[in-house]
């Protein structure tokens, strides 16, 4: 699947409820990856990824806090309103990514995080979930399952 695949996809499926992507995102290295996902249908309660790098997730994430500050004054678009089930794989689980996901998806119920490093890393301070990260898990109080 090329990255314009991806765009027809989120384009074409207005009323998609549930996604499952078996991909590895890796490979979709365009600069507006993160924004494409603004044309994901505003009803996606689900969605499921293969592998995606940290740093692209991040950067999606961030995308997605900044949409949901934004919206009393601009009229810009939410990036997954209704979102309750994530699961993917990302190379570490850290504090930062958990903190993230915490803030720009507060309607999570369902949180399925996976990792998998495509090398050790130097320092595992960097890369490891500490008890930081821990307590950023479900700021609102709406998760019902949580795997790590």
């Amino acid at each position: 699947m090329a990255f314009s695949d991806l765009k027809a996809l989120l384009d074409g499926c207005s009323s998609l409820e549930t996604l499952s992507l078996a991909l590895d995102f890796s490979k979709f290295d365009d600069p507006s990856f993160s924004h494409v996902w603004s044309s994901a249908s505003q009803g996606l309660s689900s969605l499921e990824m293969g592998f995606i790098p940290l740093q692209m997730l991040l950067a999606l994430l961030a995308v997605a806090i900044e949409s949901r500050q934004r919206i009393g004054y601009v009229k810009a678009p939410v990036f997954f309103p209704s979102l309750q089930k994530l699961r993917l794989t990302v190379e570490f689980i850290t504090d930062d990514l958990i903190g993230s996901i915490s803030t720009a998806l507060p309607l999570l119920t369902h949180l399925d995080l996976q990792d998998s490093p495509i090398m050790e890393p130097e320092s595992a301070t960097a890369t490891d979930l500490t008890d930081a990260g821990l307590q950023q898990i479900n700021p609102k109080g709406k998760l019902k399952h949580l795997s790590l």
